[in-house]
């Protein structure tokens, strides 16, 4: 039995507390770092419209594989990151402004960047 600290949390809330903030702050760094990513415009809410639209049309398949209280799946991630360098990225030529955006978009899903 763990012995609750001074609060009323024991030590494994408290962890699990400290790994969920240590989460956020990592998502909002990529959030903010990603905020500076643009192609020559800023993105706009109609961006993230477009790409919200071909998720829902084109990849049911893997919107399926969504779990309430669950991370998303591979595919999901994999499919979302296809649609969203193909709407955000799609436009700009080959280069190192490219390369930064399909970068940005690759860690928002949590996957690996491709040079």
């Amino acid at each position: 039995i763990q012995e609750a600290t001074g609060d009323g949390k024991s030590d494994v809330a408290m962890d699990v507390e400290r790994a969920e903030s240590g989460l956020e702050a990592q998502a909002n760094d990529a959030n903010h770092a990603l905020s500076r990513v643009h192609a020559g415009r800023p993105y706009t809410l109609r961006d993230l419209l477009r790409w919200a639209r071909r998720i829902t049309t084109l990849r049911d398949n893997e919107l399926a594989l969504m779990r309430v209280g669950k991370a998303a799946p591979p595919q999901l991630r994999s499919a979302a990151y296809e649609e969203a360098a193909d709407v955000l990225a799609g436009m700009l030529p080959a280069g190192p402004g490219r390369r930064r955006v399909l970068k940005m978009i690759a860690a928002t899903w949590g996957l690996p960047a491709d040079d």
